[in-house]
């Protein structure tokens, strides 16, 4: 029973984590098109 109580806790966080990680994603795609232009132009 407290195998289980840990893993879904761990769980909520890895989900937590990967939200957080899709959310941020997007905005640092954009702030790195703003800021660096030339280098994504070389590439």
């Amino acid at each position: 029973m407290e195998t289980m109580t840990i893993n879904k806790k761990s769980m909520l966080l890895l989900n937590k984590l990967h939200l957080k990680r899709y959310k941020l994603l997007p905005l640092l795609k954009l702030f790195r098109k703003k800021n660096f232009p030339l280098k994504q132009a070389k590439k």
